[in-house]
């Protein structure tokens, strides 16, 4: 009789050990999912308020008279203004550019740069052309050819110099992609293991926390994996679906020899002027197991408390019956 209540009791308790455990590592997957879209929100208005700044700023120095004539003595204090009051942002340099596309005047942290270089070929030149004055663009990333940030991928943020109604060159502001993530972004990860990526819709990283995936096809790097074709069609539909949602996918975890793990990933799109990316920040499923450790520990001490107790009144209840019944003979 005892032993079938202890076996009872002992079934029971097992049973809400482990649908406790379950239920609550569910909830925090949820809660990391619910952090996560907070995050890619607040990296969305952030980015955004940053730009439009930046946009409001060039614009207004575009029109500056010494900056529309071109007056030599005062541009360089004019660039070097700029330059230095965005000397904790992501910004990293301002260039002139005259009617042919060549670099007049150029300054970054590093002093004057890029003068003589053609950018004709530019987006923003070829926008500017016909803009109006005051008008801003943001353009696409693109891989910088001037100054310290050689090689690197930038965003360009232009306004036209109008001078007597007629194009009279542009004014030029750019910002490095992985000092925005590093800047802006990186601050807001919900744990040490999260990583952040701004990619673009063909797939290729253009800023992440992995400072070694910057430039990379993302979906080809996944597919030279073995096993990663379904996680490549999976980011594959996130990159050039153009909306917003979370996902459970294979990433390769950089941190443990490109293994493939499981992310809890939350993505949105970014709309910055003409620039279209994905930006989307994925943590480790494992991180909320961590989470769940402690609970385990509580539920299993509770459960081995649990067993101890039905075991003491167990015994003590067979002790009794075995004294009462020699009693009774």
């Amino acid at each position: 009789m005892y032993a079938i209540l202890v076996a009872i009791v002992l079934i029971i308790g097992i049973l809400i050990y482990f649908q406790q455990g379950t239920s609550t590592q569910s909830a925090l997957a949820e809660q990391t999912f619910e952090r996560e879209e907070v995050v890619v929100k607040a990296g969305n208005t952030l980015l955004e308020a940053f730009i439009g700044h930046l946009s409001n700023q060039i614009s207004a120095y575009s029109i500056r008279s010494d900056i529309v004539s071109s007056d030599p003595r005062e541009i360089q204090t004019d660039l070097g203004t700029l330059v230095e009051g965005w000397k904790d942002g992501p910004i990293s340099g301002v260039i002139l550019v005259d009617t042919n596309g060549l670099v007049k005047f150029g300054l970054d942290r590093q002093g004057n740069t890029g003068v003589g270089t053609d950018v004709s070929d530019s987006e923003y030149f070829r926008w500017a052309k016909t803009a109006k004055e005051g008008d801003s663009f943001v353009g696409n990333p693109t891989l910088s050819k001037i100054g310290f940030t050689k090689g690197e991928y930038i965003i360009p943020v232009a306004s036209p110099v109008v001078k007597n109604g007629k194009f009279n060159g542009v004014l030029v502001a750019s910002f490095l992609l992985d000092e925005v993530t590093t800047k802006f972004l990186s601050p807001l990860r919900t744990s040490d293991n999260t990583l952040i990526y701004l990619v673009n819709q063909s797939g290729v990283i253009l800023s992440a926390s992995i400072q070694n995936l910057a430039g990379l096809s993302y979906l080809d790097y996944v597919q030279s994996i073995s096993g990663g074709s379904n996680t490549a069609q999976t980011l594959g539909s996130i990159f050039s679906s153009g909306t917003g949602g979370s996902v459970v996918t294979s990433l390769l975890d950089e941190t443990k020899n490109r293994a493939p793990s499981q992310y809890l990933i939350v993505y949105s799109p970014i709309s910055l002027g003409s620039s279209h990316f994905v930006f989307s920040i994925a943590t480790p499923e494992n991180t909320t197991v961590s989470y769940v450790n402690p609970f385990y520990k509580d539920q299993l001490m509770f459960l081995i408390y649990l067993i101890i107790v039905v075991l003491i009144f167990a015994i003590a209840g067979i002790t009794s019956y075995r004294v009462g019944s020699r009693i009774e003979k």
